[in-house]
């Protein structure tokens, strides 16, 4: 039956497809207010991220055949860690807007404890579910382990290597304590405890047992015995996952709690001295705002050969640009690297951050380096030019254009 469109001319079959988009896909696979992110957790671009992040800064590392990873500044570990922590901090960041609380930590691992969070994948995936309150199942087993950690993250030694105890309280540290949290065969902590400290590290275990979750049903329905947890490239759709890397923040942060604060020396340079900084961009009319971003939603499609065209929405942001005045006091030429980063003003309680809070869901925007003359510099930086976002890949219709 051929369609039409309000003015009663008849559709084509493109145009059917164009219209063939969900407002709200997601708000029927939770329980729970957690469906207010789903638009970011199921973002095709974030899982991409995700994935290939595990990939050239882990996997590769990880193999002999890439000799990297047997380097002497091997940061494998320090990597993992902050990696996760930034990528926990954005998240939060959304949940803050959409009004919800920031992430809490998977931290109760008795059998008795029940999962508020269920997640059912699409049909296509094939993926088996996890349905609300089920128990946490083998967790409890890694609770000795755990237990080992922090007692080692506590007296800043881990003491259990066939090299002797190792000090955490060092620039090695948190690349030691990295890399004894993400284990596996090809990491060069192989050397440490299994029995103490497991034997894949508590991160890759515990991927493994929340994934086991739910398993028992897919013989019934005819689904993988696998669930979404231990796919580096979706992962990121369940809200357990960003649970799961609070956990490993907290450890970072009470690791970075037993260290020696800065000394101003190291933070702040004397010399040099930002007198301005503002951010200029347009509204959705085009027109000049100053320190506002302006945020849309735009759609993202994927292609399925056996199910055709899937329409989801992707949050983008019109272009900006960052103003920058420094005064440089240093009588000649100073190169310098500079990193702007974003975070939060208030908690879900609308209380206004305290900065050791605020401190925590910093999120690294962009990161360059920068000639500085002599006297007064204005800096222009274009959003577009950011080194730690990559601009969406061209259609086939633009590349024709093109």
């Amino acid at each position: 039956m051929p369609a039409f469109s309000k003015d009663g001319s008849q559709l084509r079959r493109s145009e059917i497809l164009s219209e063939c988009r969900y407002q709200a896909p997601y708000t029927k696979k939770l329980s729970n207010s957690e469906w207010k992110v789903s638009y970011w957790r199921e973002d095709r671009d974030i899982n991409a991220f995700h994935h290939q992040w595990h990939e050239l800064n882990a996997e590769k590392q990880r193999r002999p055949e890439y000799p990297d990873w047997n380097e002497p500044n091997y940061k494998h570990g320090e990597l993992f860690l902050y990696f996760h922590q930034q990528f926990l901090a954005r998240y939060d960041m959304e949940r803050l807007s959409n009004r919800l609380p920031r992430t809490k930590s998977l931290s109760e691992w008795s059998r008795n404890y029940r999962i508020p969070e269920n997640y059912i994948p699409d049909i296509v995936s094939g993926f088996h579910e996890r349905c609300a309150y089920e128990s946490i199942g083998k967790m409890e087993r890694m609770i000795p382990n755990r237990k080992a950690i922090e007692e080692d993250i506590e007296s800043k030694i881990l003491k259990y290597t066939s090299h002797g105890p190792i000090s955490l309280d060092n620039n090695k540290g948190v690349s030691t304590l990295g890399c004894v949290l993400e284990s596996d065969f090809y990491s060069k902590c192989r050397d440490i405890n299994e029995t103490r400290y497991g034997v894949q590290g508590l991160h890759n275990m515990g991927h493994n047992y929340l994934d086991e979750i739910g398993c028992s049903r897919t013989k019934e329905k005819g689904k993988k015995k696998s669930g979404i947890l231990t796919t580096t490239d979706a992962v990121a759709r369940d809200p357990l996952f960003w649970r799961w890397h609070k956990f490993f923040n907290d450890l970072y942060e009470k690791h970075k709690a037993t260290l020696k604060q800065y000394s101003k020396n190291k933070l702040i340079l004397e010399q040099l001295e930002v007198s301005d900084f503002s951010i200029k961009s347009k509204d959705m009319d085009d027109h000049d705002t100053s320190n506002k971003l302006y945020t849309f939603n735009s759609w993202q499609k994927t292609l399925y050969k056996k199910y055709g065209c899937w329409y989801q929405p992707h949050m983008n942001s019109n272009p900006f640009k960052y103003i920058i005045r420094i005064n440089n006091k240093i009588k000649e030429e100073s190169k310098v690297n500079i990193r702007i980063y974003m975070a939060p003003l208030h908690n879900e309680a609308s209380r206004k951050l305290r900065f050791d809070e605020q401190r925590m869901q910093w999120v690294l925007m962009d990161r360059f380096s920068h000639t500085l003359h002599r006297g007064r510099n204005l800096m222009s930086r274009s959003s577009c030019e950011s080194t730690v976002t990559v601009d969406p890949p061209l259609s086939m219709e633009q590349i024709r254009e093109h």
